[in-house]
């Protein structure tokens, strides 16, 4: 089956001098100068030049608060200089100032008994507590810590679950917290696609899959899930990776695979990645991500409930974004409207607002994309997004902050007028 594709043809790159307007007059998409320095935090989590620490999510909490999670990876003492990745988390205010009340002056570093340990997503409790997801060394990690950034005692073994959880190169790639504070993770383990649902507690769920794990193959090759939503029916959509192809399965609520999904429980194969889901107003999934090779333009494609593409949207059910070569939609979500926000980027922070006929909304940046490049140095990316309820866009990622040759990389909070 041919598949046309509808170029949309990408803003030249803003920038965040200081030319902006005043928040009063300024467009949708542009930068909020009420957050941080101009729009944009840098919370100093690369505690060492040359090293790396980057932003894989971000939750909005009840009172406003911002709290960001990835990992950091800096030197193991000041006579070691051997690296390391930890769990590591930052904690803002709604203007974008570091929150004294969590952690140390706002910022939290896990340093566990593994070798290599971070985090790649993150959910909020409505208490203020957060559970991140990702991993330690080769098994999928959940941690819980309390409003002010500590372990929570009370989750898994002392505040981390790993023990039970799948090994051999697991990664928890997307967690969402269910009713009774039951959390379900997606992700890999040894080649396979992974679903798991955990109790309050942080142990495996027996009522879920087989003895709380759901393993799905669509194939040969190696399958991977890196985003996950429910809808409306409390069945699990994943987002994810087959071999070359970007795949998205369904699960019912039990953990057993929909086969009446697309083809055999599997939307038909594109060459890419899928890296972000959201459910759209039919239940059917919005998907974004990157197509194969990296030169070509980014993904994001509608389906309908039933897993087939929606040809009503963009061109035969595809939008792909062609400027710059190489962009990758690394989040989704649907604002108050019901309108589509991507967000990502390669060189450049990137979010695009698109409607759910595929038509970019032209009251938003330039054509319906924002580009923002934040630093002088071309490595920008947004990795993850929440969104406000006055309509503002949060995104979390990195950028390049200068250093010996300009290679180590900051988490990067930004906040764009919605």
């Amino acid at each position: 089956m041919r598949i046309r594709a509808w170029t949309l043809v990408a803003a030249a790159a803003l920038t965040i001098a200081a030319a902006w307007p005043a928040e009063g007059r300024a467009r949708p998409g542009a930068l909020d100068p009420s957050f941080g320095t101009r729009g944009v935090v840098y919370p100093g989590m690369n505690f060492d030049p040359v090293h790396e620490a980057i932003a894989r999510a971000v939750v909005r909490r009840p009172d406003g608060r911002l709290v960001a999670a990835g990992w950091s990876d800096a030197p193991t003492s000041s006579t070691d200089p051997t690296s390391r990745s930890r769990i590591a988390l930052v904690g803002l205010t709604s203007r974008g100032r570091l929150d004294s009340g969590f952690g140390t002056g706002g910022r939290v570093v896990t340093d566990l008994p593994s070798a290599q340990e971070g985090a790649l997503a993150m959910a909020r409790l409505t208490d203020g507590r957060v559970v991140v997801a990702g991993w330690a060394d080769d098994r999928m990690l959940v941690a819980r810590y309390t409003a002010a950034g500590a372990l929570d005692p009370s989750f898994g073994d002392g505040g981390v679950a790993t023990a039970d959880l799948p090994g051999l190169g697991g990664k928890a790639n997307a967690v969402i917290l269910r009713a009774g504070g039951r959390l379900l993770v997606a992700g890999e383990s040894d080649g396979h696609m992974v679903v798991a649902r955990l109790t309050g507690e942080g142990r495996l769920d027996p009522g879920f899959g087989s003895g709380g794990v759901s393993l799905v193959d669509r194939g040969p090759g190696r399958d991977v899930g890196r985003a996950m939503a429910i809808d409306s029916r409390g069945r699990i959509v994943v987002a994810g990776q087959s071999g070359p192809y970007a795949v998205t399965t369904r699960l019912r609520a039990n953990g057993t695979l929909d086969r009446g999904f697309g083809v055999r429980g599997f939307t038909p194969g594109i060459r890419g990645d899928a890296r972000a889901v959201a459910i759209g107003p039919d239940g059917g999934p919005i998907v974004g991500g990157v197509l194969a090779p990296a030169s070509q333009p980014a993904l994001l494609a509608r389906y309908d409930a039933r897993g087939r593409l929606n040809r009503r949207f963009g061109r035969g059910g595809l939008v792909r974004f062609s400027d710059p070569a190489g962009l990758a939609i690394n989040a989704l979500k649907r604002d108050r409207h019901g309108r589509i926000l991507a967000a990502g980027g390669t060189s450049e922070t990137f979010v695009a607002r698109v409607g759910l006929n595929g038509v970019p909304s032209a009251a938003f940046g330039r054509r319906g994309v924002a580009r923002h490049n934040l630093i002088e140095v071309d490595l920008d990316t947004a990795r993850a997004m929440t969104l406000e309820p006055s309509g503002k866009i949060v995104t979390a990622g990195s950028a390049a902050t200068g250093g010996d040759e300009g290679l180590d990389t900051d988490f990067s909070i930004v906040r764009f007028l919605g």
